[in-house]
């Protein structure tokens, strides 16, 4: 069950803006950050699920395990885990019990997933006294205060967290060729999922031809223009649906006049109907 949330406040000594670095090319957008403590009975279980967004787990006491893709990690003081977005999972504790703090965010640079540019690592350890546990017991308190302050607070927080993460050694000018160019017809993409842009458009935007912006386009992300926009919608979707909003608003701001139309398409990609996946996800630790 979750714990409550007490302690001192966080003061917000800094604007939190979106997340830019001077070595960065690339603004990251953050968002849906939640934190919630949990103490978990003995003999807890998880069974084996995907989640929309990123996870990040980290263990505060008692002895318990999270497998991430197949491979197992401890789930103990200290130790954090990190879930990706689509990743199978699976977690549980022994007799002992386990208490945990677990964190939902999503991280983009121009709608791209920033762990598709930066991957973190699957597992570390931390001190539980250091500055990155002092950040995420603060978010626990600010998710628990809530508002628009607090969303505020969160973002800024995760943001300094994926700066605490990320391998120091990977720059953003590490991934394909191209893709720098590729952002202005990414960015278009994420802004307007609720039209069906013009290939040609978007080439020229890049400065090539619809064909080259195709092949350049495959290339560096691994999958076609309509594939990512796609990809794109559903992940809002399912950011939206676990906020609580209606099918239909849903299916309307990513382009769908027909809400039944969209619970097919959901329902080919998810496994389940939009109004299930909700439940399901508002079920989720």
């Amino acid at each position: 069950m979750p714990l409550p949330q007490d302690g001192p406040e966080w003061s917000v000594h800094r604007d939190y803006a979106p997340v830019t670095a001077e070595s960065w090319p690339w603004s990251v957008a953050i968002s849906g950050v939640s934190a919630i403590r949990y103490r978990c009975r003995p003999v807890w279980n998880v069974p084996r699920r995907t989640v929309a967004d990123e996870m990040l787990w980290a263990g505060l006491g008692g002895t318990g395990w999270i497998e991430v893709a197949g491979e197992r990690h401890p789930l103990s003081a200290g130790c954090l885990v990190h879930i990706g977005r689509g990743q199978i999972h699976a977690a549980g504790c022994g007799r002992t019990g386990v208490e945990l703090l677990c964190l939902h965010y999503s991280a983009a640079i121009a709608g791209l997933p920033l762990q598709a540019l930066l991957p973190l690592e699957a597992s570390r350890t931390y001190p539980l006294d250091g500055p990155l546990f002092a950040r995420l017991h603060a978010m626990c308190r600010w998710h628990a205060r809530g508002g628009a302050l607090a969303r505020a607070a969160l973002n800024g927080l995760m943001a300094e967290v994926l700066a605490d993460l990320l391998p120091a050694q990977v720059a953003p000018s590490t991934p394909a060729p191209g893709l720098h160019r590729l952002l202005p017809a990414l960015t278009a993409m994420q802004d307007q999922l609720h039209l069906a842009p013009r290939m040609d458009a978007l080439a020229a935007a890049c400065g090539w031809s619809a064909a080259q912006f195709r092949r350049t386009f495959r290339t560096c992300l691994g999958l076609s223009p309509h594939a990512h926009l796609q990809r794109l919608r559903l992940d809002a979707a399912r950011r939206w649906l676990r906020e609580g909003l209606p099918v239909a608003t849903v299916a309307a701001r990513i382009g769908y006049r027909e809400p039944a139309t969209f619970s097919r398409v959901f329902k080919a990609a998810a496994g389940s109907t939009p109004s299930h996946w909700r439940t399901l996800a508002a079920q989720e630790p």
